[in-house]
């Protein structure tokens, strides 16, 4: 991370729909922000601490749903990640990749494999989410996927640069498209016996 942060702006989102913006142009002000919120430990503590200026802003974590920091210093790829790096869609972009996807047999042969995730919480928000699993599908790595899914905090990529922060404690259920294969099976299906024909049939597990 570059010290002479030029920009940054911090929007923060709480689970009432209440959505505050915080921007700093202050190189130093900037990179101490970055400093206290580590997106690597954010939600872990039942406080979050925003500097904004001479003084701290002090947020209850469990009233928050998620922090962006849109920056050009943080990239998702920045940050570990379970199988592949998670990038935020539109709704209607996550329903055009369900309603027109790529023909499944195509994929068969690829190394990286698109996998989508649709996040609801206990306040009935959704997010929509894109990620690349490297290896091709199995019921072992879509399992990882959803242990990903227990963590406190999702980090994911924003369009505009910087990284998102979800805080995972409000999840009420999660789907993944497509569907992971049956852990059961002698065999190993190819991928073109995992999705329908035109189709992708979701998985979803409920929360609470």
């Amino acid at each position: 991370m570059n010290a002479q942060l030029s920009y940054l702006q911090v929007r923060v989102y709480g689970t009432d729909g209440a959505t505050r913006l915080f921007t700093q142009n202050d190189p130093e002000l900037a990179s101490r922000t970055l400093v206290k919120l580590n997106p690597a430990k954010l939600f872990a503590a039942d406080l979050v601490s925003l500097p904004t200026g001479d003084s701290d802003t002090t947020l209850a974590a469990s009233a928050l749903a998620r922090i962006d920091l849109v920056t050009d210093q943080l990239s998702v790829w920045d940050y570990p990640f379970v199988l592949g790096a998670q990038v935020e869609l539109t709704e209607s972009e996550f329903r055009e990749c369900l309603d027109y996807p790529q023909p499944w047999e195509s994929l068969a042969g690829q190394s990286d494999i698109p996998v989508f995730l649709q996040l609801t919480m206990v306040n009935g928000q959704r997010y929509f989410f894109w990620m690349e699993v490297a290896g091709g599908l199995s019921a072992m790595r879509m399992s990882r996927i959803q242990l990903m899914l227990k963590d406190p905090r999702l980090i994911f990529g924003l369009r505009e640069g910087g990284v998102g922060i979800l805080n995972l404690t409000h999840l009420a259920h999660f789907t993944i498209y497509p569907e992971p294969p049956d852990a059961t099976d002698e065999a190993q299906p190819n991928l073109g016996q995992l999705m329908a024909a035109a189709a992708i049939k979701p998985l979803r597990l409920q929360i609470r």
